[in-house]
């Protein structure tokens, strides 16, 4: 990041900074669990734990998937969600913060600055603010897949702990879900001069 322009700004570019490092490493951190969750699944500590559980590993195992679903779907929205808050402020007020950052604010929401130099449509503009994207929607592959798992093993206790673990998901959609309309707030924001 480059030195801001008004000395106010700093605390909150590296508010923004701080968030956006944590959704990386959060992502990092989520991939490594899912394949050590994986690898895990074929001894016998997991093969044990099952047993204890009153369920088979797959099972186990899927419900493992759902909890680590919830955690990162939980943790990295709720960083974006900062992120996306802090620039609703650069946005909201003007005189507090510096034009080359507000002008930036502006500029990365409103899609129509591309017309003028590549024609690219609304998600090919924001295509760098889309990243996590793909993983929310593989998050909510694999918790789908992960619960169908559980309901067909027929294990009661499968089945409670994931009904349980899907209901709580509940938690990160709404976040998505405050997201977008954060999102489109500081879009239509952005189009008032």
């Amino acid at each position: 990041m480059t030195a801001p322009d008004k000395p106010e700004d700093a605390p909150l570019r590296a508010e923004i900074q701080f968030f956006m490092d944590k959704v990386f490493q959060i992502s990092l951190a989520y991939f490594a669990l899912l394949v050590s969750t994986l690898a895990f699944s074929t001894s016998q500590v997991t093969d044990d734990a099952a047993k204890a559980a009153g369920m088979t590993t797959g099972s186990l195992i899927a419900c493992a998937l759902l909890l680590l679903n919830i955690l990162y779907a939980t943790l990295s929205g709720a960083c974006l969600f900062a992120v996306l808050k802090r620039g609703l402020f650069a946005l909201m007020e003007r005189s507090r913060v510096s034009q080359t950052w507000r002008r930036w604010e502006v500029f990365v929401r409103d899609d129509s600055h591309s017309h003028g130099v590549i024609n690219m449509r609304r998600i090919a503009w924001n295509i760098d603010n889309y990243y996590v994207t793909p993983i929310f929607i593989g998050v909510i592959v694999v918790s789908g897949f992960s619960y169908w798992y559980c309901l067909s093993a027929g294990s009661t206790s499968a089945i409670w702990v994931s009904s349980i673990l899907i209901v709580l998901h509940i938690v990160p959609l709404a976040i998505i879900y405050y997201l977008g309309k954060l999102n489109t707030v500081c879009r239509r924001i952005a189009r008032t001069p």
